[in-house]
This record gives C-alpha cells, sequence and structure tokens, in this order.
C-alpha cells in the first residue's frame, strides 16, 4: 500500500462494483505527508524507502540516474549499492525512516 501511496502521489482509488471511491482513509494521505517531510530533511532517506517498496521507482531512478534496476529480483544489498549506499547505511536509514512514519502517524492519532 506505501508503495502505491508513494507512486500516486498521496491518492489511492479503490474500484469496486460501483467505480472509484476514493481512499478508503485518510491514512494515505498522511504517509505521504510525512515521506514528503522526510524528502525535506533528508532525500537520501525518502529515496531509500521509495526503493524498499518500489514506490515512486521511476523518479529515484531519474534523479539518481539508476539503471538496469529491477525491483522485483533486487534485495536490500541491491538497493543499497543502486543507491550507492553501504548496507548497513541502506539498513539505518530505512530504519530511521519506518521510525518516522510511525512517530508522525501515532502523533496525529493522539490528537
Amino acid at each position: 500500500m506505501l508503495a502505491q501511496l508513494i507512486d500516486k502521489k498521496g491518492e489511492i482509488f479503490f474500484d469496486g462494483p460501483s467505480g472509484s471511491s476514493g481512499p478508503a482513509d485518510g491514512i494515505e494521505q498522511r504517509i505521504e505527508a510525512v515521506v514528503m517531510e522526510m524528502a525535506a530533511k533528508s532525500l537520501e532517506q525518502a529515496d531509500v524507502l521509495r526503493l524498499e517498496y518500489a514506490a515512486g521507482l521511476p523518479q529515484v531512478c531519474e534523479r539518481r540516474k539508476i539503471q538496469d534496476y529491477d525491483p522485483s529480483t533486487a534485495s536490500q544489498l541491491d538497493r543499497a549499492r543502486a543507491l550507492g549506499l553501504s548496507w548497513r547505511t541502506y539498513k539505518r536509514r530505512l530504519a530511521a525512516a519506518r521510525e518516522m512514519i510511525i512517530e508522525r502517524l501515532s502523533a496525529n492519532a493522539k490528537r
């Protein structure tokens, strides 16, 4: 779902018997807002998250000049190499990205 969310810039439409009904709730928009905030602070961290979930892949590959990348067969090590990072750095950035999303969503839920 995160991959679809990022690819569609925060809008996911679910097709049902009566056609598109729009997002089921605002979670998609909240996640996208956090990813956009993340990108403003650390584009590398946001790119790690996007590659991990194959979300926004064309934009990341174009911006970073990544060629011949196949997300369906890529391991975390492959993704780290594609971004020019060590595997450990990739994993740290990914953990930080996930934590930021969890923190922001949890904070919004408490309001």
